[in-house]
């Protein structure tokens, strides 16, 4: 029996799994999708940089290989890497400073303690994403990058700062629809 063919989509989180699992195996029925999730990100990490962006993608489908029996790197017939934006192109006059725990975000703005590390982030988010976006395969499988304008949630929902139990609730109703 031959083997169908595995169409890798690497997300952030579980919620961009549930949300987006459903409606894309619908879609490409005639391939197995599979979800690795990286359980963080990979374009904003303080150890990714446009040197090793590459080998840090590579790494994330060697360890899903060794998760997923039975599929071997050739029945992937192509990477989908869906990538949250987080307002990474926006001008350094654009972020706001305030007594925040986290990075909030707003359409026109990220509010953050302080500008220096939003600046720091965004510039190696780009540099990860700019180098990414020119990689037609990674490892000889063909590979996609995808964007979401600040997150999934933005998209689906129309909302930015949820709380984490709130994008499992707004991912397992977006699912259920």
């Amino acid at each position: 029996m031959e083997t169908k063919k595995v169409i890798l989509f690497i997300v952030e989180g579980i919620t961009d799994k549930t949300s987006l699992g459903g409606i894309i195996d619908k879609l490409v029925s005639s391939n197995l999708v599979r979800f690795y999730i990286t359980g963080g990100d990979i374009t904003s990490d303080r150890f990714s940089n446009s040197s090793n962006a590459i080998t840090k993608v590579n790494d994330h489908v060697r360890v899903f290989l060794t998760r997923e029996l039975g599929i071997k790197k050739r029945d992937i017939v192509h990477i989908v890497h869906l990538v949250d934006m987080d307002g990474a192109y926006i001008e350094s006059n654009q972020i706001q400073v305030d007594e925040v725990e986290e990075f909030a975000y707003s359409e026109s703005a990220i509010i953050a303690n302080g500008v220096e590390h939003v600046v720091e982030r965004n510039s190696r988010k780009q540099q990860v994403i700019n180098r990414l976006s020119l990689c037609p395969k990674i490892s000889g499988i063909p590979y996609s990058m995808y964007y979401f304008s600040c997150n999934l949630e933005h998209v689906l929902h129309n909302e930015i700062n949820l709380a984490d139990e709130l994008k499992m609730e707004y991912a397992e109703r977006f699912s259920d629809s």
